[in-house]
């Protein structure tokens, strides 16, 4: 049996190898990605495997790992549903030699940090008019991944969803319901999006219900592999038979790292978590980041099924913020300098930041479904795209809408 997982000696080290083992002797520990071969499933020759199917095989897979890799030297922090990923915390060279050894590991991949990519806005976008017609965005339900939320700020208590709030903190060690905001991103995104209107203004969808899921901490910093388990988390809900049915995930996080292409590569348990989301029909955002870059986005915006948002001017929608990062990647921008929205001390604040653009596209996508629940997912982002105002852009010679 061991002989189908161990491969061959050879020269050449497992990628993310040496990094890993750095790690381990810098620290005394290493937080790492084992990103596995998927172990084929029978009958998916014949034709696309549904996400059940291939749910499976990645079980499998993650299965053979852990028999084989035994149970010294190493705890599981993640094990992932959406891909075929396993987050491990390394204590022991010993391990990362066993991984190294095993055919099914394709790479091992060290965690890495982002953070939050830090309503007069509704007009530009036109919501006003919506809400005008009776709309605020009732009925649909948008998971929040972000600093948590102020559960007691008067302008959200109605529309959060206490019951199926989660946090996930430091890699993995610190899981569980608590999702109380101890920074206040959170907050003030969640009051963009859907702000009753009590002591600020209304947010874009304020009939829009949230789904607290806390992956950054007091320093509004997190984990990829929290980011990870925080998607895993609102797309399981939408699948799992509960009665939730998730709409939006809203993703004001960015990484400290800059990608010009597609980096549905630079973690597989992002990546694998977003196409899940995508493929049970959940229209995924995040912020593009606050770089200033004119040829790059920060992850996850950069990823294939993402909706990438930049930010414009609150009192001037054609002119694009400084400090959005845009590349021909970017979908989207819309307002995202000195947005009024929720305090964490149950009062307002204004920030600015691609943060603040994002949830104003959510609510938009709340409003849209609440107004024809037919939509597909596909529908939306095309309507989207092809009724925004065409914002050009002087510093990258590219246009958004």
């Amino acid at each position: 049996m061991l002989a189908l997982f161990l491969g061959a000696p050879t020269l050449e080290a497992l990628e993310g190898e040496q990094e890993a083992r750095k790690m381990l002797s810098r620290n005394g520990r290493a937080i790492i990605c084992a990103v596995l071969t998927s172990a084929q499933k029978a009958g998916s020759e014949t034709g696309i495997p549904s996400l059940r199917q291939k749910m499976e095989a990645w079980r499998i897979s993650q299965e053979q790992c852990l028999k084989v890799l035994g149970k010294d030297g190493y705890s599981l922090r993640y094990r992932y549903r959406y891909s075929p990923v396993l987050a491990l915390e390394i204590r022991d060279e010993n391990v990362i030699t066993r991984l190294s050894r095993l055919a099914l590991v394709r790479r091992l991949r060290a965690d890495q940090q982002g953070s939050a990519s830090l309503l007069e806005s509704r007009q530009v976008i036109r919501a006003n008019q919506a809400q005008e017609l009776g709309l605020s965005g009732a009925g649909r339900i948008v998971a929040v991944l972000d600093s948590g939320i102020d559960v007691d700020h008067p302008d959200l208590q109605e529309g959060i969803l206490e019951q199926y709030g989660q946090h996930f903190l430091d890699q993995g060690a610190d899981t569980g319901e608590d999702f109380d905001d101890d920074n206040g991103h959170g907050t003030h995104v969640s009051g963009i999006l859907a702000s009753r209107g009590n002591l600020t203004p209304p947010g874009i969808a304020p009939g829009a219900s949230i789904i607290p899921v806390k992956v950054l901490d007091r320093r509004n910093v997190g984990w990829f592999t929290d980011w990870a388990a925080g998607i895993e988390y609102a797309a399981s809900l939408h699948q799992d038979d509960n009665g939730i049915s998730i709409d939006v995930i809203n993703m004001s996080l960015a990484s400290h790292s800059l990608y010009e292409q597609s980096c549905n590569d630079a973690h597989e348990g992002i990546a694998g978590a977003v196409a899940a989301a995508h493929e049970l029909g959940i229209l995924v955002l995040a912020a593009s980041g606050n770089n200033g870059s004119n040829d790059s986005l920060a992850l996850p915006s950069c990823m294939n099924e993402v909706i990438s948002v930049g930010s414009t001017l609150d009192i001037s929608p054609g002119t694009i913020s400084t400090f959005t990062n845009r590349s021909a990647l970017l979908d989207i921008v819309a307002p995202g300098e000195n947005i009024v929205s929720t305090g964490n001390t149950g009062g307002n604040a204004a920030i600015s930041g691609t943060s603040q653009a994002t949830p104003h596209i959510s609510g938009a996508i709340c409003l849209m479904l609440e107004a024809n629940p037919g939509l597909t997912a596909d529908q939306v982002i095309a309507t989207l795209l092809a009724t925004g105002t065409e914002v050009n852009d002087e510093v990258s010679g590219l246009s958004f809408p």
